[in-house]
């Protein structure tokens, strides 16, 4: 269900792609596309996957190497967010979602969800903590699409929400982000910019 439409027919669209690293499961890329068809201006088009041993040339190496030598770390047993959300940016103003089945840290923080920089235009977002008991479920989709949306506002403006119930709130576990629905509150729509909301 459309929360917010633009009424400008010429409202502009924003391009986004996604890549993928690793193996997530298909139903993580559904839910990715229907995240953003359902609330945002938006054509998505998908494009590549790496996998964690392929070797690469990333622009800080002088050799080929593999996404698990330069982001894998083995006192956390997680891959490093930062390292992983590069990998997928493609530059020229579109917005990038990287989709992961890896776990992944940031700074000090094992585990999260996923993770992108405020008004920019990559962002990643991880199936390895969506899983339960090991099963991809309703559940699991629900927190994919949760963090979806909310990447997508944070590459569009939207900081860490305080309104109660906002998909753009704060949350640092799975019971906090259950808590939350697909509704994305008034002050949030106005940051995003209802040229780029349906």
């Amino acid at each position: 269900m459309a929360l917010f439409r633009s009424d400008s027919v010429d409202a502009p669209t924003l391009e986004v792609t996604s890549q993928m690293i690793g193996n997530p499961i298909e139903e993580a890329r559904f839910q990715l596309e229907s995240a953003i068809e359902t609330h945002f201006d938006a054509v998505h088009r998908p494009l590549s996957r790496f996998d964690v041993d392929e070797k690469f040339n990333p622009a800080e190496f002088d050799d080929p190497t593999s996404i698990r030598d330069v982001a894998y770390d083995s006192d956390s047993e997680c891959y490093e967010a930062e390292r992983l959300i590069r990998i997928g940016e493609i530059g020229e103003g579109m917005k990038t979602i990287t989709i992961t089945d890896l776990p992944i840290y940031h700074k000090r923080r094992n585990n999260i969800f996923g993770m992108s920089y405020l008004a920019g235009d990559i962002s990643l977002v991880t199936t390895a903590e969506f899983y339960e008991d090991g099963q991809w479920t309703d559940q699991s989709s629900e927190w994919m699409r949760n963090e979806v949306i909310k990447l997508m506002g944070q590459m569009l403006g939207v900081a860490d929400c305080t309104t109660e119930g906002c998909v753009m709130q704060y949350t640092g576990n799975k019971q906090a982000l259950s808590e939350l629905d697909e509704y994305i509150c008034g002050e949030c729509c106005e940051t995003i910019g209802e040229e780029h909301l349906r």
